[in-house]
């Protein structure tokens, strides 16, 4: 193969590998359908942008160099709001594909139960994640997807500077709430076994027992 060949083979795998994967998302609410890829622009970032704690309690009160939750909250989703950033500030090198813009959603949620503080008073929140639904398109991280308005998570929070919250972990950090019951976002992220399937009630206590053993 002559170079001039191999520089473009090398720069459509750079552009591929960049913009990582197409893939059917359900407008209303980024979670994977059946629908057209050309409905998404999904970034592929692996696990590149996620530090994972390896337990619950480096979940909750952090070790080894991994920062724990500033706030843990049940939390219901009530609005969004979009802006856009670079996925990354460090320029694209010369010869390589440009760097994609990835916006940013905030959502506005409700914390009624605040860990482990029994009893605490209710408090407004706002998330920032990566990804965004824009007038139907959908363009977000892989296995990263969207709150969903109206419904309900168990969310393991960090602060930002600005005061809004990121989620711990990327996708490890937050759980959906179904009836009672707590399933995880990332199903084989590690820790999150700990509090699959079992009802808050329980799983606030687990917290609580958690934060006081340290």
């Amino acid at each position: 193969m002559g170079r001039r060949k191999q520089l473009l083979l090398g720069a459509s795998l750079s552009l591929v590998i960049t913009l990582g994967v197409l893939r059917g998302i359900d407008s209303r609410h980024g979670t994977p359908t059946s629908a057209s890829p050309a409905a998404v622009d999904s970034v592929s970032a692996g696990h590149a942008f996620f530090q994972y704690a390896g337990s619950l309690d480096q979940m909750v009160n952090g070790a080894d160099g991994f920062k724990g939750a500033d706030l843990i909250v049940r939390a219901r989703v009530l609005g969004a709001s979009v802006s856009q950033a670079p996925l990354s500030d460090a320029p694209a090198k010369p010869g390589r594909a440009t760097r994609p813009e990835l916006k940013y959603t905030t959502f506005t949620v409700s914390a009624s139960d605040i860990l482990p503080q029994p009893g605490a008073q209710p408090l407004e929140l706002s998330v920032r994640m990566m990804g965004a639904n824009v007038a139907g398109n959908v363009r977000v991280v892989d296995d990263l997807p969207l709150l969903v308005l109206g419904r309900e998570y168990l969310l393991f929070l960090r602060r930002l500077d600005d005061g809004r919250y990121s989620i711990l972990g990327g996708n490890q950090g937050y759980f959906e709430i179904v009836g009672d019951q707590v399933e995880p976002v990332a199903k084989n992220a590690p820790a999150v076994g700990e509090l699959r399937g079992k009802d808050f009630g329980s799983v606030a206590q687990q917290i609580g027992a958690v934060r006081r053993k340290n």
